[in-house]
C-alpha cells in the first residue's frame, strides 16, 4: 500500500476511534483486501469488527 493511503488509512482510524463507531466489512470481490488494509493499522481491533469475506460456491 502507498504511503499517501496508509497516511488516509490512519487518519479514518484516528476519526472512527474519537467518535467510538466501528466498521463492518463483506467482501466478495475484494478478496478481503479491506480487512487486510484496516487490520494494518495498530489498535484496528477498537474500530473494526466482524469481517467477513465470502466466495461463492459452485
Amino acid at each position: 500500500m502507498s504511503g499517501d493511503f496508509n497516511k488516509k488509512l490512519e487518519l479514518l482510524a484516528g476519526k472512527l476511534h474519537a467518535a467510538k463507531l466501528k466498521v463492518a466489512a463483506a467482501e466478495s470481490c475484494t478478496g478481503g483486501w479491506l480487512s487486510q488494509a484496516f487490520t494494518s493499522v495498530d489498535g484496528s481491533s477498537c474500530w473494526f469488527e466482524a469481517p467477513l469475506s465470502a466466495t461463492p460456491i459452485t
